[in-house]
């Protein structure tokens, strides 16, 4: 890479002082990759719902259950955080006795990133068996089992080793699998790329400033509290070439790290000083994560 090029990056992680970035990305025509902080270990958010969905379609393919199975929502299934009525998604508002296929919930964990449904089909594929998935993958640096209600619904402050959590060449690779039907059949693997590119989160990160046209799967992943996290993983098809990109974008909260004061500001919901600094590193962290995106489709295009 030249050093005009190299100075690009450079600004662009110069005006994400502060926060850690991480940076995956690989040429799936050339192979050319750019990692940095390629090793580090960064909270995924629910960018973990990638490994959980190609565990639904691993279970499928061995017979185990058809992502055609329906499944009746239950009481059980249903976790709400009375105090902030928060949580993502829309199992939250349903009945229970609601009859829903396989697919159905996985679309609702993957475009909306429904926590319920993600949680429903961690029950169903088993914690052991995404790992078994990431095993067979080959990443050795990240865990995709801890359930949305344990990340989300948690009264303490989780260090990365208590999430789920990877580094961005261990994204590469589970993406790059996908793309290559390297673990899943092509059929599969089409199966998730279609539920993919039909996420309806994250429009100011990776596919902000991408020209209309280039098409992404992809997973974003956001937390907020004494860890904030806004991340964007996927996989970009353009008329020239396909490539993967996968961005973390984590803050370690200084003004609230502390287990007492963060405790005491989660439980008031309009507390603005947390607002403040959550609402201030997510518009930060997605415009770092759209320039670099633009950086790399204006590098290799």
């Amino acid at each position: 890479m030249d050093k005009k090029r190299l100075n690009t990056l450079r600004r662009i992680l110069e005006y994400s002082q502060r926060v850690d970035v991480g940076i995956g990305f690989k040429d799936l025509k050339d192979g050319t990759e750019i990692f940095y902080n390629g090793e580090k270990e960064f909270p995924l958010a629910s960018v973990f719902k990638i490994p959980v969905l190609m565990t639904l379609y691993k279970q499928q393919e061995l017979g185990i259950l058809s992502i055609d199975d329906y499944y009746t929502i239950e009481e059980k299934d249903i976790t709400r955080d009375t105090e902030k009525e928060e949580g993502s998604g829309v199992i939250k508002e349903l009945k229970p006795g609601v009859k829903m296929t396989l697919r159905d919930i996985a679309i609702l964990m993957m475009i909306i990133s429904d926590n319920n449904a993600t949680d429903i089909i961690i029950k169903l594929v088993g914690k052991e068996n995404i790992k078994k998935t990431l095993e067979a993958i080959g990443v050795t640096n990240t865990i995709a089992s801890v359930t949305t209600k344990d990340l989300v619904f948690s009264k303490k402050p989780l260090n990365v080793k208590e999430s789920n959590y990877s580094t961005p060449r261990d994204m590469i690779k589970i993406l790059e699998s996908i793309y290559k039907n390297t673990y899943l059949t092509r059929e599969s693997c089409d199966g998730i790329l279609d539920i993919m590119k039909k996420c309806q989160t994250g429009l100011n990160r990776i596919k902000k400033y991408l020209p209309f046209g280039v098409k992404i799967a992809h997973k974003t992943g956001s937390l907020s509290g004494p860890i904030n996290v806004v991340n964007d993983s996927g996989i970009i098809f353009t008329r020239q070439k396909d490539y993967v990109l996968s961005v973390f974008v984590t803050q370690y909260n200084t003004e609230v790290n502390e287990v007492s004061k963060f405790n005491e500001l989660y439980k008031n919901t309009y507390d603005a000083k947390l607002f403040e600094v959550t609402q201030d590193f997510t518009l930060k962290a997605e415009e770092i994560i759209a320039n670099i995106s633009k950086y790399i489709y204006d590098l290799i295009i």
